[in-house]
């Protein structure tokens, strides 16, 4: 896979990758929300899986799954939480935030 050959990479379950200019980044290794958590957010998020399998359910009742490769954009303060995640192989999430308009 392209993340052997960047083991030190993707050694950390949660790690903030870059940070600036009303961006960041992050990347996630296999995490679920606690039971009623909801996500609320002030910045928009794009998340891409870059292994394994996750389902994202938003407040309003859409579930998406998402699968290696494939990613999600989700506004700010749309409320959703992560069901599941794969643990064989475990989900690994790249995500990026960025200022919403009026935030900064």
């Amino acid at each position: 896979s392209c993340m052997s050959s960047y083991p030190a990479l993707w050694a950390h379950p949660t790690m903030t990758r870059l940070a600036r200019g009303g961006f960041k980044t992050s990347k996630t290794s296999g995490q679920s929300s606690p039971s009623g958590f909801w996500y609320d957010q002030q910045d928009h998020e794009f998340v891409l899986v870059v292994q394994g399998e996750a389902v994202v359910a938003f407040a309003d009742g859409r579930h998406v799954t998402l699968q290696t490769g494939t990613w999600l954009h989700i506004e700010p303060h749309q409320r959703h939480r992560v069901i599941t995640t794969s643990e064989n192989p475990q989900t690994i999430w790249l995500a990026v935030f960025w200022d919403a308009p009026g935030n900064s």
